[in-house]
């Protein structure tokens, strides 16, 4: 049903009465007694149409597409499943099964796996009942569809034969690029339950058993070992708190300075105190402690902020009613200029952490946080030079580095180096000299790599953490971004081709819209045939905010973005 685009005829937002009946309608069907939602939240209905022109309605809540209607018959979506996974009965199946159905076949009966802890003994299905589909390794379903078997038959079944599911919902297909396209939860709620379960269970048999050994006299012996250690500590205590809030003053001060040296830019002044402190000072403190400011002697950020304007190392000036904000930093104040910042999160943790961002799974790439690739030049080995190529086969693609690399080695070990000059034999000829030039006897070191390099064709890599490298023919692709007049000699800005750097269109476009304060459409390939790839249109000439927003955020770089002298040009000021 969803596995081809699909076209968004209308959106409406369900009114009170409306939502009950759904309510209703989703109790007497799917068999499942607890709320699917409040009253009070918001519920888009959303009628679409498929590439086959079948009308299907989707419900949408919290973001995401969570029930869908084909034919009067409502479904639950993955993104439902992922909060309440008991919502229909379960089927069980081995998790490369999923990359299949993902393609778009329905789950056969063989693929079905029967175990004595399975759904099938505690919750029956009877022919055409909604149910999900999981793995053997997850409870968290992964599809949907309708059973074409019941779980009695299914299970009485000598040679299993024939299809089980039809199914009309996976996991990575079109109904779950509408929503955020998060991935499955990582852990059962079963599994932690239990391991919740069994570690009460041992604290209080330990508890028990504890309680069993000790006699009176040791709970007598205990209770005055405590006296005594009641009344060490008092005398302790001023002692410790006042080292305590040294210790803090020392890290406040420490984390600031590191903040201010390493965090904070000139170009980024003003700032807002509360921002600063959150996003930077925080920021800046060491994984093994913990700042709390009401710790120190200051108790208050403001205060501290204070004796640092004393100290010359800040200005302060209220930038809006109630709010401070840090307008000016000296950078050559002596004390700044002597502070050693803190040692920042080392490199390898930082590339876990960009690795994290974007995973694949099931091979559907999911991004929880947009991290720029890496763009390089590559070329192609092709027949002609590939003789040349020791271990690597044709047409594959190689840096410019290893391309160096594997000439000069070949050049050596047939001895074909004259002090600044190489010998043409035979397949070095061929490889870089043309038809006509047979009179070419030796070329210099870099006449050699200049013609070799010419005749090769170019690809380009893009390599994305956590991801392999996307290797294409051709240059680089870019970003198009141009500027079209429409009606009444209303303008408006399209921007092309996100998908070449896995930018997500329905996100950049909601990002647009905060930006340039203009109305944004998303067109998809399926339903425009003049391109064949998302359009986003910005209504006026946004290429400014466009480019601010690719480079900016995107850190993608202007060499990539193609168009960005359609932008107004700026007004020159007379003198």
């Amino acid at each position: 049903m969803f596995q081809k685009p699909f076209k968004i005829k209308s959106q409406t937002i369900l009114r009170g009465s409306d939502k009950k009946k759904l309510q209703t309608r989703v109790k007497e069907q799917l068999k499942f007694d607890e709320g699917i939602f409040t009253n009070k939240e918001e519920v888009k209905k959303v009628k679409i149409f498929s590439n086959r022109g079948d009308s299907c309605f989707v419900y949408c809540l919290r973001g995401n597409p969570m029930l869908f209607e084909i034919h009067e018959k409502i479904y639950p979506s993955v993104y439902l499943l992922w909060e309440m996974n008991k919502v229909v009965p379960r089927i069980k199946t081995h998790p490369n099964v999923i990359k299949i159905l993902i393609n778009g076949a329905d789950l056969m009966l063989p693929g079905m796996v029967v175990t004595e802890s399975e759904d099938y003994f505690q919750r029956s299905f009877n022919l055409g009942d909604v149910v999900s589909i999981t793995t053997t390794s997850s409870n968290w379903p992964l599809a949907v569809g309708n059973a074409l078997v019941t779980s009695q038959s299914f299970l009485e079944m000598g040679e299993r034969s024939g299809k089980g599911v039809n199914v009309v919902h996976v996991f990575g297909d079109h109904l779950w690029k509408m929503g955020e396209k998060t991935s499955p939860p990582k852990q059962d709620e079963e599994d932690e339950d239990e391991q919740v379960c069994l570690e009460v269970g041992e604290m209080t048999l330990n508890e028990n058993e504890d309680t069993n050994e000790t006699t009176e006299p040791q709970q007598e012996e205990e209770a005055e070992e405590e006296e005594e250690e009641v009344e060490m500590t008092r005398e302790e205590m001023e002692l410790i708190a006042a080292n305590e809030k040294v210790l803090m003053d020392n890290l406040l001060h420490d984390c600031f300075m590191t903040a201010i040296k390493t965090k904070l830019k000139d170009k980024d002044l003003p700032v807002l105190t509360s921002n600063f402190y959150r996003n930077s000072v925080l920021a800046c403190c060491p994984e093994d402690k913990h700042l709390d400011v009401k710790k120190t002697s200051y108790k208050k950020f403001g205060v501290f902020l204070k004796k640092m304007v004393e100290m010359e190392v800040i200005r302060l000036k209220e930038i809006s009613k109630g709010s401070e904000g840090i307008t000016a930093v000296n950078r050559g104040n002596h004390i700044l200029r002597s502070f050693t910042p803190l040692s920042c999160p080392t490199a390898d943790k930082m590339e876990e952490d960009v690795v994290a961002s974007t995973e694949v799974q099931y091979g559907i790439l999911i991004q929880n946080s947009y991290t720029p690739p890496e763009i390089s030049t590559l070329y192609r080995v092709t027949p002609q030079v590939h003789p040349i190529f020791q271990g690597v086969r044709k047409n594959c693609s190689l840096p410019l580095n290893e391309i160096r690399s594997q000439v000069t080695n070949y050049i050596t070990m047939n001895e074909l180096k004259r002090d600044q000059m190489v010998l043409m034999d035979p397949i070095l000829h061929r490889a870089v000299c043309g038809k006509d030039e047979g009179y070419i006897v030796q070329l210099p070191w870099d006449g050699v790599f200049k013609r070799l390099i010419s005749k090769l064709p170019t690809d380009h890599q893009l390599k994305f953490p956590g991801v392999a490298p996307i290797i294409g023919k051709g240059i680089p692709p870019t970003i198009d971004i141009s500027v079209e007049k429409r009606i009444n000699n209303k303008h408006i800005t399209l921007v092309k081709y996100l998908d070449k750097f896995l930018i997500n269109a329905q996100k950049f476009g909601d990002e647009m819209k905060k930006l340039a304060q203009a109305s944004v459409v998303i067109t998809d390939p399926a339903t425009d045939s003049k391109h064949n790839t998302q359009v986003v249109q910005i209504q006026g000439n946004q290429v400014r905010n466009v480019e601010k927003l690719l480079v900016d955020s995107y850190n993608i770089p202007r060499k990539y973005l193609n168009g960005l002298d359609n932008a107004i040009k700026k007004k020159k000021t007379k003198r």
